[in-house]
């Protein structure tokens, strides 16, 4: 087991899921973190796409703004992913080369965009739309409109919804640290056991 796929819908909890792999010596590749790196080099093309409106006065892409814009309209979203996502698997590719240890790919759309693909198995970390709502409007400072509106667009997203099968571990995340340690856990175990349970 070299590569585990960490995914799951908005709010679910991916991040604390990587803190505890991390400290069992994973390395991470947060793709979001690479999705902000791609729409500083695509800045040109996203203004041309989605005019000055999304445009900070530095230049840059003002990523709440474009971020309000595709959550409310999917073919806007649609159109910033084919934007965003071919080059951003490109760069998740040339850092999993640069690595030779274990692996975490933290993306929320993982199986959207194909990085599924990279991994031995996955971890499809999950709560409930009631629980990332409240996680949501505390960890992003969102109200409630925008908050519901990013959860309602990734309501679609799923395991294994695209590319080739891959191994899938449900890792709960609604209740404690301790909880969640414990579930991680399990999947770990039934990773190396080969135990998968598509979703």
């Amino acid at each position: 087991m070299r590569v585990v796929g960490i995914a799951g819908r908005y709010c679910a909890g991916k991040d604390a899921v990587v803190r505890i792999l991390e400290a069992r010596g994973f390395r991470s590749i947060d793709v979001d973190a690479v999705g902000h790196d791609v729409l500083a080099e695509q800045k040109d093309r996203i203004r041309t796409e989605f005019g000055d409106g999304i445009m900070r006065p530095d230049g840059s892409v003002d990523r709440r703004a474009l971020g309000a814009r595709v959550f409310r309209d999917p073919a806007d979203l649609s159109r910033l992913e084919s934007i965003v996502h071919p080059r951003m698997v490109d760069r998740v590719r040339i850092l999993l080369a640069g690595e030779h240890g274990p692996m975490l790919i933290n993306a929320a759309i993982l199986y959207k965009m194909g990085l599924n693909a990279l991994c031995d198995a996955v971890l499809w970390v999950t709560a409930p739309a009631a629980i990332r709502f409240l996680r949501a409007m505390k960890r992003d400072r969102l109200g409630p409109r925008r908050a519901w509106e990013r959860i309602r667009a990734q309501r679609g997203l799923r395991p294994q919804c695209n590319g080739p099968q891959v191994d899938t571990y449900i890792v709960n995340n609604w209740g404690s640290v301790r909880m969640l340690e414990r579930a991680v856990g399990k999947a770990l175990s039934g990773i190396e056991a080969g135990r998968g349970t598509d979703g």
